[in-house]
């Protein structure tokens, strides 16, 4: 059967413009994979006419009032690019430019799993892009600026709008809050776009981000939690490293006791059975480092001169204390995965002495993983400003099915395109989208006939 929207697609006269940096996605529909071939080429044929406005074909082809199974999405920044994808589609079934079902799709009964980075993908113009052209990210960006300037003696836009050769996102004090305020408005972006999370879990310091999107702790609050920790833990800079390896933990912590290092050197974070990072004395770990490598087992000394979940941490522990006791704090509102204490959030308390935990213990992802795996959930949406977990995740899963691992952004990319790119993969897998928030000035599309 052929799709009636093949057969008369009518829209206004063109209107003006997006800017520059304007990236678009045109999701296209049908009961039949040969209906949906002959819709692909409609659109295409419509996008080779200058005389329709690229902002409302996209519009109108996304505001179809019946969303079927068989689905392919073009993204592109231009008309040409997005009728050559569609044009790439009709003939081979596949191409550059466009993300396509795997047959009649479901629909998932649940959103996706929210995963919060920590310290690592953030760089220097993260953010940069989305904070020009995504009125709703800007207004998340500016609400953190103006709740950060209580606890901090500089600006958050200021320091995420430097250039490269002024930037001081290395500084711990400014990286940490900088990408609590970068997920805290992507998860709002994703929520404004009908992606919305069934559950949440954040690797570190990003569960102070994954924590605030629960409902737990307040903008004010997270943001108390996540400056006054940075400032602390950036005065340990130099006191120790941190280094990835590809142990599991029994023996990575087997290697640390045969070198005669426990108590110098420990294990920061277990990422998945198989990758561990160590944290501790810088000559240390060194020269454990070297002796792994040496033995053929990944491991690399990462450029942190910071030892994140170790000993080394405690000099600010009565501090942190002392800063947070009046914490204020309400029940989740959603599913909320600890990769402190490595599973389900019930009873415990996530007051100041919680926060302690996330800073010195050993972060638990893997279990944390693991247990969001077990209960059924498959499909998982990275929040940060480059994927770095996405592996890890796969191998933490433990699932008979492997995971879907969506990444939101990636670093020195367009970052509208990526996020245009990533929700194309979710709605390919029969997720819902709410397309009047990727498009929401509405445009003067006209109706088309269905």
């Amino acid at each position: 059967m052929i799709d009636s929207a093949a057969r008369d697609v009518a829209f206004a006269p063109a209107r003006v413009a997006a800017g520059d940096g304007a990236a678009y996605a045109l999701p296209l529909t049908a009961r039949s994979p040969e209906a949906l071939r002959q819709l692909a080429a409609a659109y295409r044929d419509v996008l080779r006419d200058a005389m329709w406005s690229l902002h409302d074909v996209c519009l109108r082809a996304a505001s179809r009032r019946v969303a079927h199974d068989h689905r392919v999405i073009a993204i592109g920044t231009s008309r040409d690019e997005l009728a050559d994808a569609l044009d790439g589609y009709v003939g081979t079934g596949g191409g550059l430019g466009v993300t396509t079902s795997p047959g009649a799709v479901p629909r998932p009964a649940r959103g996706p799993v929210f995963v919060f980075s920590g310290m690592g993908p953030q760089w220097w113009g993260m953010g940069q892009q989305l904070w020009r052209d995504e009125p709703v990210f800007r207004a998340v960006i500016t609400q953190c600026d103006a709740v950060m300037r209580r606890f901090a003696p500089w600006s958050l836009i200021d320091e995420m709008t430097r250039d490269e050769a002024s930037s001081r996102i290395a500084d711990v004090e400014i990286s940490q809050p900088a990408n609590f305020a970068l997920q805290v408005a992507l998860a709002a972006l994703w929520r404004s776009w009908g992606v919305v999370p069934s559950a949440v879990v954040g690797h570190s310091i990003g569960e102070v981000a994954a924590v605030h999107v629960a409902g737990v702790l307040d903008l004010e609050e997270a943001c108390r939690v996540i400056v006054h920790a940075s400032r602390l833990q950036q005065r340990l800079t130099g006191a120790g490293r941190i280094a990835a390896v590809g142990l599991g933990e029994a023996e990575a912590e087997a290697r640390i006791a045969a070198a005669g290092l426990a108590g110098a050197v420990e294990v920061a974070a277990v990422n998945s059975p198989a990758s561990v990072s160590l944290a501790g004395d810088t000559a240390a770990l060194e020269a454990l480092q070297r002796q792994i490598a040496a033995s053929g087992v990944f491991a690399r000394m990462l450029p942190f001169r910071l030892p994140f979940h170790s000993h080394l941490m405690e000099p600010i522990r009565d501090e942190l204390l002392a800063t947070l006791a009046d914490l204020r704090t309400a029940r989740p509102r959603l599913a909320l995965y600890s990769t402190v204490v490595g599973g389900a959030i019930a009873e415990v308390a996530i007051d100041h002495h919680y926060w302690w935990r996330n800073v010195r213990q050993t972060v638990r992802f893997s279990d944390a993983i693991a247990a969001i795996a077990a209960v059924g959930h498959d499909v998982f949406l990275e929040i940060g400003p480059h994927p770095v977990l996405g592996s890890l995740i796969s191998d933490a899963a433990r699932a008979r099915k492997k995971p879907t691992v969506v990444a939101s952004l990636r670093r020195h990319s367009h970052e509208r395109r990526g996020l245009l790119g990533s929700l194309a993969s979710l709605y390919a897998l029969g997720f819902a989208v709410d397309w009047h928030g990727v498009y929401p000035d509405g445009g003067r599309a006209t109706s088309l006939r269905r």
